[in-house]
């Protein structure tokens, strides 16, 4: 008979099967593992990879803060003379060319306006005789003049011979040579000379005084044809175009055989050594600015020091316009039209926490920003609450702390993360 198995035999299948067990567990616990890292190892894959080197990284501070306020502009001249045609003309001449220095009387234009000549010489001749009247009018009436007074004096001295006949008529009246008829007469005689010498004198005194009004008409002739005169030959003096002021030639936007009109621009002088700057200022910032506010000016050789004089009350293209003066001498560059950069100090703040601008920030708004962590090697999005932003600095009143160290470059290509990695 066979022998039956021996339990030796039976038990080899059991040990087989559980390291078959064994190892498949541990199979499975490397695959898990393994699965693990490779899902954090993806994971890490996906967060961005920033270059350190390629953005700015500031720290946030606590202490003084300036706030200011920058714009662009140009520097203007203040004494600025635009120099109109006074009459219709023709430009014979342009002696002058734009960027050379003037005085008041150099001559810029010469203009041609054979109509306003030909009306001179008239107006000329128009005073030559009304002056002539007057002069006519004059000897007419001071001959008249004379020939009354000669009446007059004919007239007294007649008197006088009468009134002394009559004296000697009453002398031999009474030593009775004289008959009382005779003398009744050369009395009569002597009252009635009396008489018409008191008419012919108060005639004579009324002639004279009526000599002023009798030449008036004429007077005022001569005072109308001499101011047309003067007009006319303002016209014609003004076809030599003068600067007016010292300074410089910057504008003749004529040129010769051109016709003008009355009122039309003919050139534009101005004084380089009055200059001011006019700063255009983002019209949200410009709640900030004030009167009297320091502003430094930027010629982009020099720095010079202003004033804020004026805010325009309108806005253009987004920005208010601010006239500055400027103190101190001006530097060798400057000029009017010259691009320049202004900065107004608005205030200075005491203890406040701040970094510097991120280049897309702005004031009063809240952004997002990213913080790095402790180690330094990534950064998360923040919300950060900025309160004034500077030129170069901002206020932060919410979302960071003294130390934190945040990203300041343009980081909007990582908009749709929150999280980067610094390599």
């Amino acid at each position: 008979m066979s022998q039956p198995p021996s339990m030796d035999y039976l038990r080899k299948p059991r040990r087989f099967g559980r390291a078959v067990w064994a190892g498949f567990v541990v199979l499975l616990i490397v695959g898990t593992l393994a699965g693990m890292n490779f899902a954090l190892a993806r994971m890490e894959l996906t967060v961005p990879q920033v270059d350190r080197r390629s953005v700015i990284i500031d720290t946030v501070q606590r202490g003084s803060m300036t706030h200011e306020v920058r714009g662009i502009g140009n520097l203007e001249a203040e004494d600025v003379m635009w120099i109109p045609a006074v009459t219709d003309a023709r430009i014979a001449e342009i002696p002058a060319l734009p960027g050379v220095s003037v005085t008041a009387d150099t001559v810029l234009l010469i203009l041609r306006n054979p109509d306003l000549e030909l009306t001179l010489q008239e107006a000329k001749s128009t005073v030559a005789s009304s002056e002539a009247e007057l002069r006519s009018k004059n000897a007419e009436l001071q001959n008249s003049l004379l020939t009354l007074e000669a009446a007059l004096v004919r007239l007294r001295t007649e008197h006088e011979l009468a009134n002394a006949a009559y004296m000697v008529s009453q002398a031999l009246s009474d030593k009775g040579v004289t008959t009382a008829h005779e003398l009744k007469l050369k009395r009569l005689e002597a009252d009635g000379l009396k008489v018409r010498l008191d008419v012919e004198s108060r005639r004579f005194e009324q002639f004279k005084d009526s000599l002023p009004d009798q030449v008036a008409t004429f007077v005022s002739a001569v005072e109308r044809a001499k101011a047309s005169l003067k007009l006319q030959q303002s016209k014609v003096d003004a076809l030599r175009v003068t600067a007016g002021i010292n300074g410089v030639l910057e504008q003749v936007p004529v040129e010769v055989g051109q016709q003008v009109t009355a009122g039309e621009k003919l050139a534009r002088v101005v004084n380089p050594t009055k200059l001011k700057a006019v700063v255009k200022v983002p019209e949200i910032q410009s709640r900030y600015v004030q009167v009297g506010q320091s502003v430094r000016i930027d010629t982009h050789h020099a720095w010079i020091s202003g004033e804020v004089t004026r805010i325009d009350p309108g806005v253009q293209e987004g920005t208010v316009a601010v006239d500055v003066r400027i103190l101190g001498p001006l530097p060798a560059e400057a000029r009017p039209d010259l691009s320049i950069v202004g900065i107004v100090e608005i205030t200075r703040l005491e203890d406040a926490l701040f970094s510097g601008r991120p280049v897309a920030g702005s004031g009063e708004s809240t952004m997002g920003l990213f913080r790095l962590d402790t180690d330094g090697r990534s950064a998360i999005r923040v919300p950060v609450d900025v309160g004034v932003a500077s030129v170069s600095h901002m206020e932060i009143r919410n979302g960071l702390a003294e130390g934190d160290q945040v990203i300041l470059s343009d980081m909007t290509r990582y908009d749709a993360v929150d999280r980067v990695n610094l390599k």
